[in-house]
């Protein structure tokens, strides 16, 4: 008998293949042919369970048996568009489609389905078993690649879960290979962009024996950037007592890391990209360039592609940069590494406590979901450091060793932020919104004394608001509703301090 799979099942097998058949006796046939070892082959009771099934993450994929000569074949294609939005494979199963209209089978193939299988064949069920099985193996095969993924992020001092930040490390992989070329890093502060920098440095073959040198270029003014990156000659200036080889040639054979990037000069730009296109450096004073071979990594929490566009940063350097991107998402938009961050950082600072808590209580991490954090994993960092500092007994870190702001934060989220009630599944604060477009413009050109700049920023405000509240505040889905860069929404977001309300 094919046992059934309802919602919150998330029985511990290896492998389970879900199996939609409005018969009985096809169900058992499925259950047969599609015997697999490592795998259990279960049903969906009915079709309303295929909207609001909670899939464990073991299932490997779906078989949906279509029966087109009956009532039932809307309701077989209906199961099939309820699941396409799991994520999980979903493979069709149908008699004698040679006799299918080429309409009927695009139907099926557009509600979600991958491919169709001929049912009433053995070589069309030993295709679908086929196919399983590669499903199968590329499964354990990925599964394998997260595990040593995390492996050698471990080793690096990077800490995720989330798909997103193996993505990013994944791309780090790749890009630390390819040695001669600049790397740009591009994220929030406190998201982890030195942390990958060094990453690359360690992972590049070809420098990672060499030397590791970063620059933080708002902190340093510009009279004094040119001497720290390009070095001077003794005498070059008033109180150049001794010579100085600068940043990029102390990185000569490894890397050198320019953070905020966006802070340059235009001037210090311009000579940055001489260095990139020649491999040359000339220092203040000296006459004749100096050959280097250096890799330049910049990081910035600055839209840069729109500061080309406003003249405040050179499109020729941008351009040259901007070979290799990674971009690095905030934690708000990978919530599920909140949990990793806790430990690692209570780990990393549990000898600061004078009582020795025993371990991070799961709800120190779970009141983190629900406020914002600017700050991102810094933020954490300092939260979890603070708490253990503070703690004089033995028990977990819990919410008591929460700083009062960071409760009351939760007790009143802010105006305008959606949050939700977990009990009831209820928005707890709509925000306002206007029912009349065409007022809520007039309104706002009324207030504009006729300048066209300021109602067109006002109605730019509006739009940014309502598409932050529609896509809860994912920058990345605000991107795509409004046709824009990622960066280019955080910059508006931070341009209108919207960025501030989730």
């Amino acid at each position: 008998m094919v046992a059934p799979v309802g919602p919150g099942d998330a029985r511990s097998l290896p492998f389970q293949i879900l199996v939609w058949a409005t018969s009985e006796s096809l169900r058992h046939t499925l259950q047969i042919g599609l015997e697999l070892p490592d795998t259990i082959v279960r049903a969906l009771p009915t079709a309303a369970e295929a909207e609001h099934a909670n899939l464990p993450e073991n299932v490997l994929c779906a078989v949906i048996a279509l029966e087109k000569a009956t009532a039932s074949f809307d309701t077989d294609v209906g199961v099939i568009r309820k699941l396409r939005g799991s994520g999980v494979p979903i493979f069709a199963l149908g008699a004698h489609l040679a006799n299918w209209p080429i309409a009927v089978r695009c139907q099926v193939l557009l509600a979600g389905a991958q491919t169709i299988f001929e049912s009433k064949s053995q070589a069309g069920l030993a295709n679908l078993r086929e196919t399983i099985s590669r499903q199968m193996f590329e499964r354990i095969r990925e599964s394998e690649q997260r595990n040593n993924l995390r492996e050698i992020m471990k080793q690096h001092g990077v800490v995720g879960e989330s798909r997103a930040m193996l993505e990013v490390f994944q791309r780090v992989l790749r890009v630390s290979r390819l040695s001669d070329l600049p790397v740009m890093l591009h994220g929030e502060s406190g998201t982890g962009k030195e942390l990958l920098a060094r990453a690359i440095h360690r992972l590049d073959p070809k420098r990672s024996r060499g030397p590791y040198v970063a620059l933080n270029c708002s902190a340093v003014t510009k009279e004094l950037a040119e001497s720290e990156l390009f070095g001077h000659r003794r005498g070059a200036f008033t109180g150049a007592e001794h010579s100085r080889k600068g940043l990029i040639r102390s990185a000569d054979g490894g890397v050198l890391l320019l953070d905020e990037i966006g802070d340059l000069s235009l001037e210090l730009q311009a000579k940055l990209l001489r260095v990139l296109q020649e491999n040359r450096v000339l220092s203040v004073g000296e006459d004749e360039e100096v050959p280097v071979s250096v890799r330049v990594i910049v990081a910035s929490h600055r839209d840069i592609p729109e500061m080309v566009r406003t003249g405040e940063f050179r499109g020729d350097l941008f351009h040259r940069l901007n070979v290799l991107c990674i971009e690095i998402p905030p934690l708000r938009e990978r919530r599920e590494d909140l949990w990793p961050l806790v430990s690692h950082f209570y780990e990393k600072y549990r000898e600061l406590g004078t009582g020795l808590p025993l371990s991070a209580g799961r709800d120190f991490a779970d009141a983190l979901v629900g406020i914002a954090l600017p700050g991102n994993a810094r933020q954490v960092e300092n939260l979890v450091r603070r708490a253990i500092a503070q703690k004089d007994d033995d028990t977990p870190l819990g919410l008591a060793d929460l700083p009062r702001e960071v409760l009351q934060s939760i007790v009143e989220p802010p105006l305008g932020r959606l949050s939700e009630d977990r009990s009831s599944g209820q928005t707890a604060r709509e925000p306002d919104k206007s029912s009349d477009v065409s007022a809520s413009l007039d309104s706002l050109l009324a207030t504009s004394t006729g300048n066209l700049n300021q109602a067109l920023e006002k109605c730019e405000r509006v739009l940014l608001q309502m598409t932050f509240e529609k896509a809860r505040g994912n920058q990345s889905q605000m991107a795509q509703m409004l046709g824009i860069t990622p960066r280019s929404v955080y910059s508006k977001l931070r341009k209108y301090g919207l960025h501030l309300s989730r």
